[in-house]
């Protein structure tokens, strides 16, 4: 086993939050356009309130010139911000999704083989199956740990790509993206699948739990006796409302000679690796008070 040394793990660090901050920008860039927008037309008051904001789009997004898709991303960004629970209902029927606020686990996912999936994780983290699944240059993450469960037996689930209720990949071409669900190829919509956005959420692995960084790494040992190969952890950007932007795959648990403990090592995509230190790439972070994980343990055992 190669464990890659500091500078690498620093490279695959970096890649990804330079992937978080892409993203940030790009939020923030939907973010002001529908706002300006929005001036003159809300009393000033009100453009602090999301559910007045959110209330006027619905009501009145044929009348902007703002792409409708933009328009559905910022109601679907501030979900969670909602406080009157109608509106938060009418936005759900807007989008055109079920409203599942307060589903509870129920998924033991007794199919789920960890040994075929940490096996698939170690045979493809360095080289992309793309005779079988696309492959996403520089935003792979995702599709890639998709492949890991679905190769380890989860099934595909639902049929409508836009549905935090579907789960499924029908093709090898990244240019047929309705044959591919956002739940899939989409960190965001994959912890909205396997686990849930403020409540919003599929909840289909069997445990989903959320911490800051500081708290797994003083934890860690807690956190290594409770997760095992084929299990999941992704990273949120607290600079842009926590939404996950980086997903990694448990393929090995085991001590690590290198820093004189045991370990969970991780494979990912972009950048493609495979025995990252779980523990070394936790101590990396700069925000550990603030940086959040999300962590996803498929099966009971």
């Amino acid at each position: 086993m190669i464990i890659p040394d500091d500078s690498e793990l620093k490279r695959i660090h970096n890649m990804a939050e330079n992937k978080a901050l892409i993203l940030k920008n790009l939020a923030d860039s939907i973010i002001t356009e529908i706002e300006m927008n929005l001036i003159g037309r809300i009393e000033s008051r009100y453009l602090k309130r999301y559910d007045k904001k959110i209330d006027y789009l619905m009501k009145n997004w044929n009348i902007l010139e703002i792409p409708f898709e933009k328009i559905k991303w910022y109601i679907d960004n501030f979900l969670g911000f909602l406080e009157d629970e109608n509106l938060r209902k009418r936005a759900f029927e807007f989008l055109g999704i079920e409203n599942l606020q307060g589903f509870q686990p129920l998924d033991v996912n007794p199919g789920y083989n960890r040994a075929l999936a940490a096996k698939y994780a170690e045979d493809h983290a360095e080289n992309p199956n793309t005779f079988k699944y696309p492959f996403f240059a520089g935003a792979d993450c995702a599709n890639f740990i998709s492949q890991v469960l679905h190769e380890g037996g989860m099934a595909f689930f639902g049929g409508s790509w836009e549905s935090f209720n579907s789960w499924f990949c029908y093709t090898n071409s990244v240019n047929n993206l309705t044959k591919i669900s956002l739940t899939w190829r989409v960190a965001r919509y994959f912890r909205r699948h396997w686990g849930n956005e403020n409540g919003i959420g599929r909840n289909r692995a069997y445990n989903y739990s959320e911490m800051k960084v500081k708290e797994a790494l003083e934890n860690f040992d807690g956190l290594y006796s409770f997760l095992i190969e084929g299990d999941v952890i992704q990273y949120g950007d607290p600079k842009n409302y926590d939404i996950p932007y980086h997903t990694q795959v448990i393929h090995y648990k085991g001590y690590n000679p290198d820093i004189k403990r045991n370990d969970l090592f991780m494979a990912q995509h972009t950048r493609n690796r495979k025995n990252v230190s779980l523990f070394k790439y936790l101590k990396a972070f700069k925000d550990p008070d603030e940086r959040r994980i999300y962590v996803y343990k498929m099966k009971k055992d």
